[in-house]
């Protein structure tokens, strides 16, 4: 049986039941717990008073021989505190009743609406779609949740506005850089969740926690905002870009491919190495890479974009001193191989992208560059250098694969393959930038 869900806390008080009425006139003493305006349950707890009895010892609390009595009553009431964090924030009127009076064989009742249940069968469902790392992902915010109310599962019903709201605070006291950007991801996978659960009729739509984009009318009175922070983005300007480019020093290995991949993110239009590590060479249409963000790969949309990369000098270079031989159906970069299920080519690329990063940070440091090099700056980086040149937004959203930049943008057409060359010619090629630098 499920209780009815409240965005608020139960509390613990004493009540002289004076409706009741026992043989020696006394009336019973009951532990009550509210919750809500309207939902409460009243115990009796061994004791029974008088009026005039109850009178003396509430205004004789320290005195003998009530004091020993306050005692015993002040137990119980921090018991029923106690008991009442521990089931918090899914409490149950019949769970609170066992765990008080000490039943045995209490339990957490967890069904097809717990939290785990939900996480795993969407998770799996993202699984045998090929979509492993939303399966990871899925599961390692559901595992925050969990965490934060140190549990191993949960009912959905317990995850309410102001238990987001709570979570929200503990992400962000435990980030190091005080963002709230861990518990904006974390509950946008939750809320895929939710939607999930809901279609599938595993829970009613009134649990529904979150804030309806479509306007809709919440449950909740104060329906739970996601976060979202827009912070400045590091990137690398003009003059550091050549620096890092043309740098022949590198320490290790592990330094020189980090600078590689680091390059054909910034030539591949901003590719991230999701992306990039999928290319294989019968991608390649002349002078083109033709492909489809992966993050949109099982979109449902139908006017998915296509990107089109130009393959610019530098970029054919990384390719040929980096890549693998040129066989239609071979990766271009290393990283991947055929014989990798969805799993191991999640796990290549996490310790690809983990290595790459390490030695990221120890190449910008050793060159002295103003801003941090990360993989996914190089995106950043190009768009700056579009942006400061006067490329159109328009062109921009084409060259990224965006939808969209703004809801206007909709009603501009595509832009084709000369612009994309003339703007990887112009604008990405080191021969260009340097140019910019020497006639300023």
């Amino acid at each position: 049986m499920m209780t009815k869900t409240h965005d608020s806390k139960p509390t613990a008080s004493l009540v002289l039941d004076s409706r009741t009425i026992l043989r020696d006139g006394s009336h019973p003493l009951k532990l009550k717990i509210g919750w809500g305006k309207d939902d409460n349950r009243k115990w009796s707890i061994g004791y029974t008073f008088t009026k005039e009895k109850y009178a003396e010892l509430l205004t004789n609390a320290t005195r003998a021989p009530y004091k020993d009595i306050w005692v015993h009553l002040n137990a119980k009431l921090r018991k029923a505190d106690n008991i009442i964090r521990d089931l918090m924030p899914f409490f149950r009127f019949e769970d609170f009743k066992e765990r008080f009076f000490d039943a045995p064989n209490f339990k957490i009742q967890v069904d097809e609406s717990s939290l785990m249940f939900i996480c795993e069968t969407v998770a799996n469902n993202y699984k045998r779609k090929g979509q492993y790392s939303m399966s990871v992902k899925m599961r390692d915010s559901s595992r925050s949740l969990l965490k934060f109310v140190k549990m191993e599962n949960m009912p959905m019903r317990a995850i309410t506005p102001s238990f987001c709201r709570e979570y929200e605070e503990y992400m962000y006291n435990k980030s190091k850089k005080f963002t709230r950007n861990g518990a904006g991801i974390n509950l946008r996978h939750i809320r895929i969740l939710f939607n999930e659960a809901i279609s599938e009729g595993y829970i009613p739509r009134e649990w529904y926690p979150f804030k309806r984009m479509s306007g809709e009318r919440s449950f909740f009175k104060d329906a739970y905002v996601i976060p979202l922070e827009r912070k400045s983005k590091e990137y690398l300007d003009e003059a550091d870009l050549v620096k890092f480019s043309e740098t022949k020093r590198f320490d290790t290995p592990a330094q020189r491919k980090a600078h590689c991949a680091w390059l054909v993110s910034f030539y591949c239009n901003g590719a991230n190495a999701a992306d990039f590590l999928n290319f294989r060479f019968r991608d390649i249409e002349g002078d083109f890479i033709s492909f489809y963000r992966e993050k949109i790969k099982y979109s449902t949309r139908q006017d998915r974009k296509l990107i089109r990369v130009f393959i610019t000098p530098e970029l054919r270079q990384l390719i040929l001193e980096f890549g693998n031989p040129p066989a239609p159906n071979n990766y271009i970069f290393q990283c991947y191989t055929d014989e990798m299920d969805d799993e191991k080519r999640f796990l290549a690329r996490k310790k690809f992208t983990t290595d790459v990063t390490r030695s990221m940070k120890i190449l910008g440091e050793k060159l002295g560059l103003k801003a941090k090099v990360k993989l996914g700056n190089a995106r950043h980086a190009l768009a700056n250098i579009l942006k400061r040149n006067g490329v159109s937004r328009e062109v921009v959203k084409d060259l990224f694969g965006h939808m969209s930049i703004v809801t206007a943008d909709n009603y501009y057409e595509s832009f084709g393959d000369d612009k994309f060359k003339e703007i990887a010619t112009n604008y990405m090629s080191l021969d260009a930038i340097k140019s910019r630098i020497r006639d300023r």
